[in-house]
């Protein structure tokens, strides 16, 4: 069994009271593959007995210092977290997303964030070589926290879209509504599009005030319920506003969580433009699954002659294939 094996491995080479056990059992877990079921089930059971062995064995071999810090050591449950992010092939996508929020929780709740907070308003030394250790070890533990909240972030969003219908995840993008116009302009060099807001409805639908005088047909939430909707707390709101504590939200790393909180709002042409400024400003050349994004956009706000050219664009981005010569 890998998990065997991989004991018997560590173990083998490094004395076994060390933090290198620890950390070579982490390296480890994170090289496992999840392309089978097999190894997903491998994976899980490592996963689980290094938070076992945390909790447990060091309990008992380490330091009392030691034992505070090993159940809630933040590079293993990041790197657990990492682990049930870049597995695609859930089939139960509530439940995958549900243990994803729970592991990042996780590493949130390792995280001491006031003393992270308090570290990072002072300056550190740079001709101090323990500063700049312990600088490096904060950053590492910020971007931890940010990557964190901004898995969760998604997490939140998918099961909210899979539950009720609306469509914010970078995961998983369906069709939705929206009420707005905009001015555009493309460069036919480049197939950048720049767009400029105006309030308005879509083509073919009535002003809410139209619809609202025709009487509604679609609502089927009793006053109880959206009163107590109204008194339950927005968890994606608060873990976004948590993360911009933390990093700029505007960023191509971070900026997707930014684009999905706009399209969860029903805020579809801001998403766009949020998004459009992301590759734009981007230093490096944009991925692939942000023009994706963007055309997922143009389909939802409806500009079907938009879409269509923007997939024409897509073909000499990402060619499916390069030519031999």
């Amino acid at each position: 069994m890998v998990q065997l094996a991989l004991f018997q491995l560590v173990g083998s080479q490094v004395p076994e009271n060390s933090k290198k056990v620890r950390d070579a059992k982490i390296k480890v877990l994170g090289s496992l593959k999840h392309g089978t079921d097999e190894e997903r089930s491998e994976w899980r059971k490592l996963a689980a007995s290094l938070k076992l062995i945390s909790v447990t064995k060091f309990f008992v071999h380490h330091s009392s210092l030691e034992q505070s810090e090993y159940p809630k050591y933040t590079p293993l449950l990041a790197k657990i977290l990492e682990g049930l992010v870049s597995d695609s092939n859930a089939e139960d996508n509530i439940c995958h997303d549900e243990e994803v929020i729970d592991a990042a929780n996780e590493v949130v709740c390792s995280i001491d964030r006031d003393e992270l907070a308090k570290y990072f308003s002072l300056k550190s030394d740079p001709e101090d070589e323990e500063a700049e250790k312990m600088k490096k070890k904060m950053e590492t533990t910020r971007d931890q926290l940010a990557e964190a909240l901004y898995q969760k972030g998604l997490a939140l969003a998918e099961i909210e879209s899979l539950k009720v219908g609306i469509i914010p995840s970078d995961n998983d993008y369906k069709h939705g509504t929206a009420c707005v116009h905009w001015n555009l302009s493309i460069s036919l060099e480049t197939g950048d599009l720049s767009i400029s807001l105006e309030t308005g409805v879509p083509q073919g639908e009535k002003a809410p005030e139209a619809a609202a005088a025709e009487g509604t047909k679609d609502v089927d939430k009793t006053d109880d319920q959206s009163a107590l909707e109204s008194t339950q707390p927005d968890l994606f709101e608060e873990n976004f506003k948590e993360l911009k504590k933390w990093v700029d939200i505007k960023s191509s790393k971070y900026g997707t969580l930014w684009v999905v909180r706009e399209r969860r709002c029903g805020r579809l042409g801001t998403a766009l433009k949020v998004l459009i400024d992301m590759i734009q400003d981007n230093g490096e050349p944009p991925k692939k699954k942000l023009y994706e994004l963007k055309l997922s956009l143009i389909d939802e706000i409806g500009w079907a002659h938009l879409a269509s050219y923007e997939r024409q664009w897509m073909l000499v981005r990402f060619p499916p294939s390069l030519p031999l010569f």
